[in-house]
């Protein structure tokens, strides 16, 4: 969530606020309100310059009987480091993500309720430099009863190597919608 205000704010990453733009582009286009990427893209960005959509944000969850103002915290949190120097060569985001899930982020379940308190900081992106002892990721969780088996896989998630990965590009492809026959 926190990532999320800072895109809307225009204080957000720039890989995660150029990602959002050119997925809201692509559904303003789908949603018939732009022509093309590129305009959906100048109408995203206006509205995100403009505050309007941090505006909307904070309007839903207020119709949810939600605070913006306050994002819930976890009571602990667990830093967890790096073991040795070198480059953050790949991550298993499937394992990172069954580790949020069993922090309680998550629903491995219909039933299961989740923590809108719980999940992780991610502090090293593939392509970062790291030094042994760095923070990799922060845990914030309320239940460590699965904490031991959530910092196994988080840190087997992780490959560090001693040089860096080949740069890729953020966006690899953009599928559209096949047309229907009547």
């Amino acid at each position: 969530m926190e990532e999320a205000i800072a895109v809307l704010s225009g204080e957000g990453a720039a890989d995660l606020t150029a990602l959002s733009l050119t997925l809201t582009a692509h559904m303003l286009v789908l949603g018939g309100v732009a022509a093309d990427a590129d305009e959906g893209e100048e109408k995203a960005e206006r509205v995100l310059a403009s505050g309007q959509g941090l505006e909307k944000f904070h309007e839903l969850v207020n119709a949810q009987g939600g605070d913006a103002s306050q994002l819930p915290r976890a009571k602990r949190q667990k830093i967890l480091e790096a073991s040795r120097d070198g480059y953050v060569a790949s991550i298993e985001t499937e394992t990172v993500g069954r580790a949020a899930m069993m922090l309680g982020a998550g629903r491995e379940t219909v039933d299961d309720i989740i923590d809108p308190s719980a999940g992780l900081v991610v502090h090293k992106k593939i392509g970062d430099e790291v030094t042994s002892g760095e923070p990799l990721v922060t845990l914030h969780f309320n239940d460590e009863t699965n904490l031991a088996d959530v910092e196994q896989l988080v840190e087997s998630a992780y490959q560090i190597a001693d040089t860096p990965p080949a740069a890729s590009e953020l966006v690899h492809a953009v599928l559209t919608p096949v047309e229907r026959k009547a």
